[in-house]
């Protein structure tokens, strides 16, 4: 899948749906949080709710040309999953779907990070 396909304007409103955040003939606003390098990060209102939407590119946005494996976003769920089973107090938002095919997860948004991971992680746990 090219670079283009992966910045489509199409896929967040398919993640949406698939992802029951919305119903089929809901359009939810969306818009792009700052911080996406090596991801689209969306944050996705509906009427049920708002979360943040992250795809992985496989060639990131940097001066130079840096490819690198899309499904890297897997193992960052995981993780998210990880840390926000078995900390108390932990910083993660929940993964609430992902898509194998979008290469993209769905995270519960607080209504106060500017992407989620983004920050909270380069900080350190």
């Amino acid at each position: 899948m090219g670079q283009s396909a992966e910045t489509d304007k199409g896929w967040p409103l398919e993640l949406a749906r698939k992802a029951g955040l919305c119903s089929g003939d809901e359009n939810p606003v969306v818009e792009t949080l700052g911080g996406g390098v090596s991801n689209v990060v969306l944050l996705v209102r509906a009427r049920r709710g708002a979360w943040v939407v992250k795809r992985a590119l496989s060639q990131l946005l940097v001066k130079e040309v840096w490819l690198a494996d899309r499904s890297r976003i897997f193992t960052e769920s995981a993780c998210l999953t990880l840390i926000h089973d078995s900390m108390r107090g932990h910083p993660a938002p929940a993964v609430v779907f992902e898509d194998r095919d979008l290469y993209a997860c769905v995270l519960e948004y607080s209504g106060t990070e500017a992407a989620p991971g983004s920050r909270t992680f380069s900080r350190g746990l």
